[in-house]
């Protein structure tokens, strides 16, 4: 564990900044470097060095030969404050990539920098995370241990509206998830940032179960975006997955009785009594798999709607 605990990766985030080159600042972009940004040099595999100056609200980068100030929106400044926040008490390197694209600049803005590799926590000391796969997009949910109950922080569906418009037409499998991947990966890192203010300095422990539902592909894409992020919040991330059809109390086989309402899931019951979302079982198995107590069921209201009803 002490090896572990020392063991460093870098890490990064990255910030797409886009200018159309006709709006920039006559000077930017000399014409050696009209010259050199053309479709065919791949300077977009490159690190440049980058320095931002708050005051002037400006990002230069040293491009090769030449050095470039392009302007920072105000949002983006505060991206970097939020990031560098995130990255205390170390001070993240600052670089760019940058690339033409017909009439416009992109640039990507990525804060770097190096940490010591999360250790896995007592599952008992830590905020417990699980993301999980669905129809819709992503459910997740944010428990700990106190009280020697493992008490629900937060329970979220992160729906994508494309696809919960699929469910609500009745097409409940197929077709092409789209920009699943950013998409994704957006979310995963709103779900760790959360994760991260709720933990309150304590340890995080999270589970990614890609396993099934909709968006499994695309979850399993953005593996190491997310083994970004974990690093970059200090969150341990597993990869493991947990049944959805089978009771966490006795094993037997659950029964759908409802769809909820908002369409995106179903929830199901056991002769035993126990009722959930199904999108949320697989997290009562996780949490039988850690050795903690049991937390109530269901985790939210469930709302039906009978089946045949519209």
């Amino acid at each position: 564990m002490a090896g572990e605990a020392r063991e460093t990766v870098e890490i990064d985030r990255a910030l797409k900044l886009e200018y159309r080159i006709r709006e920039l600042p006559r000077g930017t972009l000399p014409s050696e470097l009209h010259r050199a940004l053309r479709y065919d040099q791949p300077l977009a595999r490159v690190r440049f060095p980058a320095s931002i100056d708050r005051g002037a609200r400006k990002l230069a980068v040293q491009l090769q030969q030449q050095r470039i100030e392009l302007p920072l929106p105000e949002w983006a400044l505060s991206w970097l404050e939020e990031r560098e926040v995130e990255a205390a008490p170390l001070k993240p390197a600052a670089w760019a990539r940058v690339q033409r694209s017909g009439g416009r600049l992109d640039v990507l803005l990525v804060l770097s920098v190096e940490k010591p590799k999360p250790a896995r926590p007592d599952p008992r000391q830590a905020l417990l995370v699980y993301v999980r796969a669905a129809e819709y997009g992503l459910a997740s949910v944010l428990a700990s241990c106190e009280g020697g109950r493992t008490k629900i922080r937060d329970a979220m569906k992160h729906v994508h509206r494309l696809a919960q418009r699929r469910l609500m037409s009745g097409a409940l499998r197929g077709g092409p998830v789209p920009r699943g991947r950013g998409w994704t990966a957006d979310r995963v890192a709103e779900i760790f940032a959360l994760a991260r203010r709720l933990a309150g300095g304590k340890p995080v422990l999270a589970n990614i179960d890609a396993e099934g539902g909709y968006f499994r592909r695309p979850l399993a894409r953005v593996r190491g975006l997310v083994e970004n992020y974990a690093n970059w919040y200090g969150i341990y991330a597993e990869y493991k997955s947990h049944p959805s059809g089978a009771c966490p109390l006795c094993g037997r086989a659950l029964k759908v009785v409802g769809v909820l309402r908002d369409r995106v899931s179903r929830a199901v019951q056991c002769e035993c009594g126990f009722r959930e979302d199904r999108e949320y079982v697989p997290f009562h198995h996780w949490v039988r798999g850690l050795g903690l107590p049991p937390p109530e069921h269901p985790i939210r209201q469930l709302r039906l709607a009978q089946r045949g009803e519209p």
